[in-house]
């Protein structure tokens, strides 16, 4: 008997491809579709908004990854990324605009987000009263007011409601230069007011136990009075929300580097003790030991704030020395070039 030897290394055996060739083939296969899923990406980025949040939508949400949850999840994720990522640059390419067009838009915007809202509510409440008349009890339903009533008498409420309020916002706060609760609370005392005459002129029936007014006199005082009902709550709740989270917007520019700072070091909880203790940014520069722990801030956190307040100390001892250099300099060589 001969010795056998040892077949050629054969790509295919029997009809067969061997387990290397065919992870070969199977990696060039991936590789081509990376490479056209690269060139779709990049594609779809080109296109407006609408298009690309739509084909995101369609080509990840498909019935396979419907029936898991977690990849249901990542779709939906990855879409609302998506849109926020367009929102974010729409509202910066908005920023960029004359204060007229910025305005204007921004009450478009609120006019549509009302509206969708106004009708989405006008349908849930129909659909309660259905089911309410076939209760053997029926219980009371709102059949007039400013947030009851048909999908289009609540769409048109709701959509003048939120036009009003966040162009008349924006517009205050462009003239004042601030966003506190005096320009929060002049916008809403405005949406108030266009509610009122919304309701009022339109058909709808007066809320139980109101009766709507048929003078101008009339629809002028309950406008007003809607108005500061309004504002009133406004002011009220974002001066509840300033109380439990320590942030006054008006404040905010003295404490610009504070929180630049404690975002760096992960400890965005510890601004409210900051603010309650005044420690604004003129103050970073003398923090101690004492100081933070007097504001209640704990050990290990007081050591990071420590140890970056040196740390900035040393970085701006290191700039400023280097700029003297510089500036030392320029002069020694037009002095040596006076010599010369």
């Amino acid at each position: 008997l001969k010795s056998a030897s040892p077949p050629p290394p054969l790509l295919h055996l029997h009809g067969r491809p061997t387990p290397r060739a065919w992870l070969d083939t199977m990696g060039d296969v991936l590789k081509a579709f990376e490479d056209k899923k690269l060139d779709f990406d990049n594609w779809l980025k080109t296109q407006p908004p609408a298009i690309e949040i739509g084909i995101t939508t369609a080509t990840a949400f498909t019935p396979a990854r419907a029936s898991n949850t977690t990849a249901w999840l990542d779709t939906m994720g990855d879409v609302l990324k998506a849109f926020e990522d367009k929102k974010l640059d729409f509202d910066n390419w908005l920023k960029t605009q004359p204060p007229a067009i910025e305005i204007g838009i921004t009450t478009a915007t609120n006019a549509l987000q009302g509206g969708v809202l106004g009708f989405t509510l006008g349908m849930v409440n129909g659909n309660l009263e259905k089911q309410a008349a076939s209760m053997p009890n029926k219980p009371p339903t709102m059949a007039g007011g400013s947030f009851s009533g048909p999908p289009k008498v609540l769409a048109l409420n709701l959509a003048v409601f939120s036009a009003v309020q966040g162009g008349l916002t924006l517009a205050v706060k462009k003239y004042r230069g601030k966003d506190d609760i005096t320009t929060n609370m002049i916008g809403m005392l405005g949406a108030g007011a266009a509610l009122s005459l919304t309701t009022n002129l339109g058909d709808q029936p007066a809320a139980p136990g109101q009766v709507k007014p048929t003078t101008p006199i009339g629809y002028a005082i309950d406008a007003v009075r809607t108005g500061v009902l309004f504002a009133t709550l406004n002011g009220a709740f974002m001066k509840i929300g300033q109380y439990f989270t320590g942030k006054n917007t008006v404040q905010d520019v003295y404490y610009y580097h504070t929180v630049g700072m404690l975002t760096a070091l992960g400890l965005e909880k510890y601004e409210k003790n900051f603010r309650r203790g005044l420690l604004m940014d003129d103050c970073l520069a003398l923090l101690s030991d004492s100081a933070l722990k007097e504001v209640k801030i704990p050990a290990g956190p007081r050591l990071k704030i420590l140890n970056y307040v040196v740390a900035s100390k040393a970085h701006m001892a290191a700039f400023s020395a280097q700029q003297q250099q510089l500036q030392v300099a320029p002069v020694k060589e037009e002095g040596g070039l006076a010599q010369v």
